[in-house]
């Protein structure tokens, strides 16, 4: 007889005070949703037999989303920072919690929109392209 399996404990983070850090500005009070996800690439194969099925899986790509508030009035704004330096590749450090564990990832920098709907905040959203997969960062 097996022994039970042991129950691993689990202490999800919360957002409420992260960082992304890009050089050495910190860029999270501007952002709303800051998010690494991987682009899974399935494949299978089903032979002439009922057993013969295969199937794999892989991580084909990673992409950093971002959603944030326009800021092109403060000069050293997130807005202004994508804009200006728009094509250049970038590490930027994610910490989901501000001090915790850092995450690293290498993109080329894209800049966000541009206005949008009366009586309200304007914001926008970028995706990023990762190039390789993010990194912890050691301490």
């Amino acid at each position: 007889m097996n022994p039970p399996p042991t129950i691993v404990d689990v202490d999800p983070i919360y957002l409420d005070n992260a960082a992304l850090v890009i050089d050495t500005f910190d860029y999270a009070a501007a952002a709303s949703k800051i998010e690494c996800q991987p682009s899974i690439k399935s494949a299978t194969f089903r032979g002439m037999k009922r057993t013969a099925s295969f199937t794999s899986t892989s991580v084909e790509s990673w992409t950093l989303s971002i959603d944030f508030a326009q800021d092109f009035e403060t000069a050293e704004s997130f807005s202004n920072m994508l804009f200006d330096n728009q094509g250049d590749v970038v590490t930027i450090d994610f910490a989901p919690i501000d001090g915790g564990k850092v995450w690293q990832v290498d993109v080329q920098l894209v800049p966000g929109g541009i206005g949008g709907a009366g009586g309200a905040h304007a914001t926008t959203s970028i995706s990023l392209g990762v190039l390789g997969q993010p990194r912890r960062k050691t301490p």
